[in-house]
């Protein structure tokens, strides 16, 4: 008989034991499902993020191109600059070996007037490169 009843106790025990497991086991499948979903969420805002992002990416490569344009079309006028510094230099390199005369004059003026369009020419660049 005593038997009998540490048996009947035995199997209440292990069938409270099992509910209660299952009941943990439901319990941990409903917060799994909660996590699944929020990583859905972020997973879809990081998709979201990614396409903005690309977009973004988009439009500074054709910024950078249009800049790259913008430079290669300032070359041509720095290379005019440049020539005008040269012809200054030489011109001035050449005034210094020649004797006081009208020609010398008439060179520092023409010197006088590639200096002062080459100023030009800079605050020109300057205005242009503001905008």
């Amino acid at each position: 008989m005593i038997f009998e009843i540490l048996a009947g106790i035995a199997v209440l025990a292990f069938v409270i034991l099992v509910i209660f497991t299952v009941r943990t086991l439901i319990r941990s499948a409903k917060m799994i499902d909660k996590i699944n979903e929020r990583l859905d969420n972020v997973l879809a805002d990081l998709k979201l993020t990614q396409t903005e992002v690309n977009m973004l990416i988009g439009k500074f490569n054709a910024i950078s191109e249009k800049i790259d344009d913008k430079i290669d079309d300032l070359d041509p006028m720095f290379c005019s600059i440049n020539k005008v510094g040269s012809l200054c230099k030489d011109s001035l390199a050449a005034l210094e070996f020649r004797h006081q005369s009208e020609e010398e004059e008439e060179c520092k003026l023409k010197v006088a007037n590639y200096v002062a369009l080459a100023d030009i020419c800079l605050k020109i660049f300057k205005q242009f490169k503001r905008k």
